[in-house]
């Protein structure tokens, strides 16, 4: 039984990234024969629009109640918590603090 729910699930995932690869080809194919900067920036740009700061945001709540509820029960510790939280903020704030950092140079 436990064979089956695997590898279902691996075929699902190899399907979403299947899938995932198709779009990011496709977008890629719309951006243009513009020049390799040109097209890494539209990549880039079409990667950050994915991820809305109302999804990352969502995330991040849910990581932490996890983190916390992992915490209570004693299966995480306080230290790694804190790092966690450091990390997440980190990483769901780097669309802020980084033009922040760029502004100083």
């Amino acid at each position: 039984m436990k064979t089956r729910l695997i590898e279902t699930g691996t075929r699902r995932l190899s399907a979403y990234l299947l899938s995932c690869m198709a779009l990011a080809e496709t977008e890629l194919a719309h951006a243009g024969a513009g020049g390799s900067l040109s097209e890494a920036e539209t990549t880039a740009t079409w990667v950050l629009n994915i991820f809305s700061p109302g999804l990352l945001l969502s995330l991040l709540t849910i990581l932490l109640i996890g983190c916390g509820i992992a915490v209570y029960f004693g299966r995480l510790s306080g230290q790694l918590f804190v790092k966690i939280l450091i990390g997440s903020v980190l990483l769901f704030g780097a669309r802020t603090i980084a033009p922040k950092i760029v502004a100083l140079f």
